[in-house]
C-alpha cells in the first residue's frame, strides 16, 4: 500500500484504547454465492461464512476488584461465534479448529491432534459449536483462557472434518483473534524504494481488516510528531517512513481503528524506537548480526531465547564482553528458514519470537526452503514478498541488495538454482551486473578508501558446507563462484544448522573447484571466505561428511570446526555471528547458546579478524 502522509502534533492525536470486547476474526468468501445454494443442492461452501469473538472481561470475575489495572485485566474466556447464511447448516455439525499463538501446545486443552493437511500446524485442539436457538445457522462455544494468550488462530470445519472441501482457512490466513497489538510485528525493514537514501518500513499484522496510523516523531520531541496513515482498511500494512533525518534516533507508536460493527475497535501498541541508517561509516563502526534458521515452530521457544539474549546484552554484560552491545545493531541479516514452514500460524510465532529486537532493528532476510509452501525447493515467495517490504528486483523474486553506507549486501534466492547455474539465469545476470557496477565505482576511490567498502552475499543453500545433510547440494552453485572471484568478501549461508567456517578459497574455473589459499581478500592471491551461520532456532546438527565421502574434500577447506580428526562428530549450538567493521577491518565473533533442551549462558565459540591490506589475524 502507498500511505500517505497526514502531519499532527501529538496534542492533535486521537485518543484510543487497547481492551477491545465484540469484534470479527476474518471474513473470507462471498456472501452472495452461498446463500444462492439451498439445503441439499450442490456442494456446500463455508467460505461465505464469518467467525466472531467475544472476549469476557477479566476484571468482571466475581470478586475481583472493579479497579483492577490495566495490566490484570484481559479475557477470562473467549466467545466465539460461527454464522452462515445457509439455513441448512443448523442440522450439521459445525467445529472449530484452533491453536493459541502459532497453533501451538496448550497443555490443559485436551483433545490434542496431529495433522498438518489443512494449511496449519500440527498441533491443534477441535471445539464442537453448538446452534444457538431461533438464530438460524449460529453457532457458538467457550474456549477457557489463562490471561497469557496472545492470539487465536482457527479453522472451520463440518461434519466429519474430512475433505478439504469441507474446511474454510480463511485463504490460508487463519480466522485469527488477537490478545495484545499488534497481532503480529511490527517490524522494520530498509529501501531506497526508488530513492536516493534507505529509508526504514515499519510493518505489521492485525487480526482483522483495520485503518491504521503510525506516529514518528525525534525522540525526546514528541511535539515535532508527524502521522502517517493508511488509505484503506487491511490486516497487513507498510508504512514507508521517508525525509528523516539519517543516523537519528526516533520514536512511533502503532494505532488502529474500525468502526464497521456494533462496538468500536480501538487499539494502540506500545512505543518503540529505532535510529535511522546513516548516510558514511558511523563513529565506533558498523554493528551487524548475522542469523540463519530462526525455524523455530513456537512449541520450544528457542529463537526467543536467542532474540531476548541479544537484546540484553548492553545491560546484562559488562563493556569488555565481546557481545556488550550487540543490541544497538544497524543490521539483522538472516540467511533463510525464518519460519518453520510457509503458514499463517508459523509466520506469526517467527514475528512473536523476534520481537524483542524486530521493532528496532531492521531486518533483511533471503529466503530458505521453509520460508515457502513446501518443505522442499519452491519458487513461490509470495508469502515472504508480503512480509517483507524491500528492494526486489523483479516482481514474484525474492533477490534483492542493500548498500548500507560502505557496505553492500546482496541477497539472492537459493530456492530457483536454475537461475544460479545458467549462463543466462535471472538471478546470475543480476549478479554479475551489481558486481560490475561496484567494480567500476570502487575503482575511481583510492586504494585505501576501496579497502573500507565491504561486499557480502547471502542466500540460504550454502556454496561451501561440510555438514553431512546438505553438502552433496554445494556443486548446485559452483558455477556462480566464477562471477564472485575477487569481488565478494564473504559469503553467508544457514541450511545445515552446523556452524562452519572456511578457509580463504578461490575457485578455479579450470579445475571446477575450490583451492585454498593463505588470505582472506578480493586481490590477487586472496580468498573469499564463506560461513554456514548457526541455527538460531532450529536443532543443531552435529555431523560432517565422512571421509570417504565423495564430498569429504569440504572438510579440509574449513577453519572452523576442527575437521582433521577422525570421527565425523563435531560440537554443535545455536547461535549468532556478529560483524563488527571499523573502516579497512572486519571482526566476526561467533557466539553459543547451547541447545533446545540444554541452554547455556552466552558465550564466544569462534573469532577471527580480517584487515584489508594486511590479511588475517586471529583464528586461522
Amino acid at each position: 500500500m502507498n500511505a500517505q502522509y497526514q502531519k499532527q502534533t501529538s496534542g492533535q492525536r486521537r485518543s484510543l484504547r487497547a481492551m477491545v470486547f465484540f469484534f470479527t476474526l476474518g471474513l473470507s468468501g462471498s456472501g452472495a454465492m452461498a446463500s444462492a445454494q439451498k439445503a441439499g443442492k450442490g456442494p456446500f461452501s463455508l467460505q461465505a461464512g464469518e467467525l466472531h469473538a467475544q472476549c469476557v472481561e477479566r476484571s468482571s470475575v466475581p470478586g475481583r476488584p472493579a479497579d483492577a489495572s490495566q495490566d490484570d485485566r484481559g479475557c477470562r474466556e473467549l466467545r466465539l461465534f460461527y454464522s452462515h447464511p445457509d439455513p441448512s447448516l443448523t442440522h450439521r455439525w459445525v467445529r472449530a479448529h484452533c491453536g493459541f499463538d502459532g497453533w501451538n501446545r496448550r497443555d490443559d486443552l485436551r483433545e490434542f491432534s496431529s495433522n498438518g493437511r489443512w494449511g496449519n500446524r500440527d498441533l491443534y485442539f477441535r471445539v464442537d459449536l453448538q446452534p444457538l436457538p431461533s438464530e438460524g445457522s449460529r453457532f457458538e462455544a467457550t474456549l477457557p483462557l489463562t490471561g497469557k494468550e496472545k492470539a487465536l488462530h482457527c479453522a472451520i470445519c463440518i461434519d466429519d472434518c474430512s475433505g478439504s472441501h469441507k474446511w474454510d482457512n480463511n485463504n490460508r490466513r487463519d480466522f485469527a483473534h488477537a490478545f495484545r497489538f499488534p497481532f503480529a510485528g511490527p517490524w522494520i525493514t530498509l529501501g531506497k524504494f526508488g530513492g536516493d537514501h534507505l529509508i526504514p518500513s515499519i510493518q505489521f499484522e492485525h487480526h482483522r481488516d483495520a485503518n491504521a496510523c503510525v506516529t514518528v516523531w525525534p525522540e525526546g520531541s514528541e511535539e515535532q510528531a508527524e502521522e502517517i496513515c493508511s488509505e484503506a482498511p487491511q490486516r497487513r500494512h507498510r508504512f514507508r517512513l521517508r525525509n528523516l533525518s539519517p543516523n537519528t534516533p526516533y520514536s512511533y507508536q502503532i494505532t488502529a481503528a474500525a468502526s464497521d460493527f456494533e462496538t468500536p475497535e480501538l487499539w494502540r501498541s506500545p512505543v518503540h524506537s529505532f535510529r535511522t541508517p546513516p548516510l558514511e561509516e558511523p563513529e565506533g563502526g558498523w554493528n551487524i548480526l548475522l542469523l540463519a534458521d530462526t525455524q523455530d515452530n513456537g512449541d520450544d521457544r528457542v529463537a526467543r531465547y536467542v532474540m531476548e539474549t541479544l537484546a540484553s546484552t548492553s545491560s546484562d554484560l559488562e563493556p569488555d564482553h565481546p557481545a556488550f552491545g550487540a543490541d544497538s545493531a544497524q543490521l539483522m541479516v538472516i540467511a533463510g528458514d525464518l519460519v518453520y514452514n510457509d503458514e499463517p500460524g508459523l509466520w506469526w510465532s517467527f514475528f512473536d519470537q523476534v520481537h524483542a529486537l524486530s521493532p528496532r532493528i531492521p531486518l533483511s532476510p533471503s529466503v530458505g526452503n521453509h520460508d515457502t509452501p513446501t518443505f522442499g525447493s519452491h519458487p513461490d515467495v509470495s508469502q515472504f514478498r508480503e512480509h517483507f517490504d524491500l528492494d526486489y528486483v523483479a516482481t514474484n523474486s525474492a533477490h534483492h541488495k542493500l548498500a548500507l553506507g560502505t557496505i553492500l549486501f546482496l541477497a539472492l534466492d537459493s530456492e530457483r538454482p536454475r537461475e544460479f547455474n545458467s549462463t543466462d539465469g535471472a538471478q546470475r545476470l543480476w549478479l554479475e551486473t551489481e558486481l560490475q557496477s561496484r567494480s567500476d565505482s570502487l575503482a575511481q576511490l583510492p586504494e585505501a578508501e576501496q579497502n573500507r567498502h565491504w561486499t557480502f552475499t547471502h542466500w540460504h543453500i550454502p556454496p561451501v558446507n561440510a555438514g553431512a545433510r546438505h553438502a552433496y547440494r554445494t556443486s548446485e552453485f559452483h558455477s556462480l563462484l566464477q562471477v564472485m572471484q575477487g569481488q565478494i568478501d564473504w559469503h553467508f549461508g544457514g541450511h545445515e544448522h552446523l556452524y562452519q567456517r572456511s578457509r580463504p578459497l578461490v575457485y578455479s574455473p579450470s579445475q571446477e573447484r575450490l583451492q585454498i589459499v593463505e588470505e582472506y581478500g578480493r586481490n590477487e592471491g586472496q580468498g573469499m571466505g564463506f560461513m554456514v551461520l548457526p541455527p538460531a532456532g532450529n536443532i543443531p546438527s552435529y555431523r560432517l561428511v565422512s571421509l570417504g565421502s565423495p564430498h569429504a574434500a569440504m572438510r579440509e577447506m574449513l577453519a572452523f570446526p576442527n575437521s582433521s580428526r577422525d570421527s565425523d562428530w563435531v560440537p554443535s549450538e545455536m547461535g549468532f555471528v556478529r560483524l563488527q567493521i571499523r573502516e579497512n577491518e572486519a571482526t566476526f565473533s561467533t557466539f553459543g547458546l547451547g541447545r533446545p533442551g540444554e541452554r547455556r549462558p552466552l558465550h564466544l565459540r569462534d573469532r577471527v579478524v580480517q584487515t584489508k591490506g594486511t590479511g588475517l589475524h586471529g583464528s586461522p
